[in-house]
């Protein structure tokens, strides 16, 4: 059975903690003490939130599968992945091919 959106967010957010976490790709917005939490914004609301206590930083990102996605859909997470830094400090868009 196929992971629904959520679930397929969540899973590419486990991911990414665990790169984080074994100290690959960190930078000045993210180390490896990284935590999954949540949001504090109503709207525009992200798919997932990862906390950094060391830099202090709130961390959001916006999931949008490449396999069910249209471009209207990857230009919208584009956008919505740029709002989120009103109330962020850093904000990925994640577009997994599977």
């Amino acid at each position: 059975m196929p992971l629904n959106h959520d679930q397929q967010s969540r899973k590419a957010a486990n991911i990414m903690l665990e790169e984080w976490r074994s100290g690959n790709h960190l930078n000045g917005m993210i180390d490896s003490d990284i935590f999954l939490t949540r949001s504090q914004a109503n709207f525009p609301s992200p798919d997932e939130c990862f906390y950094s206590p060391s830099k202090e930083n709130i961390i959001s990102m916006e999931f949008k599968p490449a396999e069910s996605e249209t471009p209207r859909g990857i230009l919208t997470g584009l956008g919505q992945t740029i709002a989120y830094l009103n109330k962020h400090g850093a904000s990925y868009l994640v577009i997994p091919d599977i």
